[in-house]
């Protein structure tokens, strides 16, 4: 057992009003730091204008491609770079939805060769996973599919074009003459 050789008073509850500090203490301070020192962020983007835009693309000394991104989705995303003063780097932008695409980026994801993806991305299985975190989405759009449509056909058309006019002469004819045959 350990002897204590000093206590220091952090703060005292009040048990008015359901209990309360005086100090506004936080009993469960948040884990993530509030400043990341510039630390590096490679973010993998897919998806396409208005939502994710290839701005700029220049390749530095050492041969390695640097992408600047921008437009809705990314602006989101390097406001809170920004603000926990992080340093975003860019991988190789998918600017198209298509699921090879998507493929291409979860797989990245998953093998730890970009640390986040930003962009138009759906909620598919390989996505959300125990390996995975998906965050709210912030932008939402809805596409509407318009199909050309014939004009309503009514019920005697419908059932007059099953068959042919030959097929339905027949059918006549073998129904007079059964008629017909049983009357007489």
């Amino acid at each position: 057992m350990r002897n204590v050789k000093e206590i220091t008073l952090v703060d005292k509850r009040i048990l008015e009003n359901n209990g309360r500090f005086p100090g506004n203490t936080n009993l469960y301070p948040s884990e993530i730091p509030n400043n990341f020192q510039k630390f590096v962020i490679e973010a993998a983007t897919i998806g396409f204008h208005p939502f994710v835009s290839l701005i700029g693309e220049e390749t530095k000394e050492d041969g390695n491609r640097v992408y600047e991104m921008r437009w809705i989705l990314v602006e989101i995303f390097l406001l809170y770079v920004k603000e926990m003063n992080m340093t975003v780097v860019f991988l190789q932008p998918s600017l198209e939805l298509s699921f090879g695409a998507i493929m291409r980026e979860a797989t990245q994801l998953k093998e730890g060769i970009s640390n986040v993806v930003v962009g138009m991305l759906p909620l598919l299985p390989v996505l959300v996973s125990g390996t995975t975190e998906l965050s709210i989405p912030y932008v939402s759009c809805a596409i509407k599919w318009f199909v050309p449509c014939p004009k309503p056909i009514s019920r005697v058309e419908k059932f007059l074009t099953v068959f042919d006019a030959s097929v339905w002469l027949t059918m006549i004819i073998v129904f007079v003459l059964t008629s017909a045959l049983f009357w007489f």
